[in-house]
């Protein structure tokens, strides 16, 4: 069974489960779920989350869905899709049209730098799937930087040329009667193992079905890193593939070739060719969940890059500002306050300041806690306009500009970004889309403006 649900769902809240008993498997799945840390499934089952920073993003009270008492399921900004065995639960965005999710596949397309769809193609009828495949490259890339994966491996010798360890019972076995050469064995660093053999399966899978195969073109570092796998790995053989994913069944940990755990577990799921929706008898669940509000946060920043627009980066801790002096007098002596108070703004220009918010504004009125967070801002970068960007299915892009008439004055507004919804094909989600990207490329550049 597959239940599907929309993020931030508490007006329409998933009713799927009503009516099915407590031992059913997806309302059993969705109680394991249920008011659960998010961090809690993260480290106990096989997870990949989105973006990979996700620390800062997903905090450690989110819980990915809320099961009430009649049975109804409640989201937050978490989107994903969870699998067990044969059960599974989706959690589109909710600007989700018709059952195609052409905003989430946009974003990510857009976050992760891909060119590779026509706007003609349709998605296919899972696109869990399609959203693993997004995510390969960046996987790929991230490990390949780590260099080719490398293992021990035992490799026997039969030659004149001895620099291992004896093999007897093969000697006795090979070379009797006595031909000149003695059987040894030696234990060497190969790059061509089981998991580069796991990788180059999924980069062969990924390119051969028309729909993905352009991902391997977005960049010169993933063609490279492609090219570098397949030379890496030249005992490859489609027949081999279930052996591999055998010796691939557990996880692995590593001091060094950090990077490839999580690319292990990505190309194990493209590999079941069911999605998510796999049992490899570990008795975990298993999903790939999405971030949303920093997928958000992230897709605006490659909108608003063209014009300067400055984003800083708290997962690296790069770009914040201070609110306090780094000494201050504390008694007799100076206190060193080292983290000096160090905040994020989302986006900043040498006019205004701006932040990305993934939640209802209902009449583009900003939440109580919003405002303050953004007029602080506002103060300690001594900056003359605010805005607040958030996504809404509202039938156009439009922008509520509130005057602040007291204090140092300024403006403060909240542009609401027009999702575009009834659209017959991708093709018309993205011209429209580039629509709302262009009204807010200007409104962002007339805030920036220096009075």
């Amino acid at each position: 069974m597959r239940v599907i649900t929309t993020d931030n769902n508490i007006n329409h809240p998933c009713k799927d489960l009503c009516g099915l008993s407590q031992d059913h498997p997806a309302v059993s799945l969705a109680r394991l779920l249920s008011g659960k840390p998010a961090h809690a499934f993260l480290r106990d089952n096989d997870y990949l989350v989105f973006p990979p920073e996700n620390t800062v993003g997903i905090k450690d009270d989110d819980t990915i869905l809320t099961l009430t008492p009649n049975q109804t399921i409640l989201t937050g900004n978490i989107t994903g899709f969870i699998g067990d065995g044969n059960t599974s639960i989706s959690i589109r965005s909710r600007f989700a049209n018709d059952g195609e999710d052409y905003f989430l596949h946009y974003m990510l397309m857009r976050v992760l730098e891909l060119n590779m769809l026509k706007p003609e193609h349709s998605f296919s009828q899972d696109d869990t799937l399609d959203f693993l495949c997004y995510l390969f490259p960046k996987y790929l890339k991230r490990a390949f930087a780590q260099g080719i994966f490398r293992t021990f491996r035992r490799i026997s010798h039969n030659d004149t040329s001895i620099r291992g360890s004896l093999d007897v019972p093969r000697h006795i076995r090979e070379n009797l009667p006595f031909r000149g050469t003695v059987a040894y064995s030696t234990r060497s660093r190969v790059e061509d193992n089981s998991l580069t053999q796991l990788i180059r399966h999924t980069i062969e899978h990924i390119a051969s079905h028309p729909f993905t195969a352009p991902i391997f073109a977005s960049d010169r570092e993933t063609a490279e890193a492609v090219a570098a796998i397949r030379d890496a790995t030249p005992s490859y053989s489609r027949a081999s593939l279930t052996r591999i994913l055998k010796d691939n069944a557990r996880g692995f940990s590593h001091p060094y070739y950090t990077a490839y755990i999580p690319l292990q577990k990505l190309c194990r799921m493209i590999l079941h060719h069911q999605g998510l929706r796999y049992d490899d008898g570990d008795g975990r669940v298993h999903g790939i969940l999405f971030d949303s509000a920093r997928l958000w946060e992230e897709y605006l920043a490659r909108v608003l890059a063209p014009i300067g627009i400055v984003h800083p980066d708290n997962c690296a801790g790069t770009g914040g500002v201070h609110i306090y002096s780094h000494v201050r007098n504390h008694g007799e002596t100076d206190f060193i306050r080292r983290d000096s108070g160090i905040r994020f703004p989302d986006f900043h220009s040498d006019g205004a300041v701006f932040d990305a918010k993934y939640k209802h504004l209902p009449n583009s009125i900003a939440e109580r806690d919003d405002t303050h967070q953004m007029l602080s801002y506002m103060y300690i970068m001594r900056r003359a306009n605010g805005m607040i960007i958030h996504p809404t299915a509202s039938s156009c892009a439009s922008t509520l500009t509130e005057r602040l008439v007291h204090g140092y004055g300024g403006r403060l507004g909240v542009f609401s970004f027009h999702i575009p919804q009834n659209v017959s094909c991708f093709a018309e989600f993205i011209a429209k889309i580039k629509t709302s990207e262009k009204q807010l490329l200007e409104k962002v550049a007339e805030y920036s403006k220096i009075n």
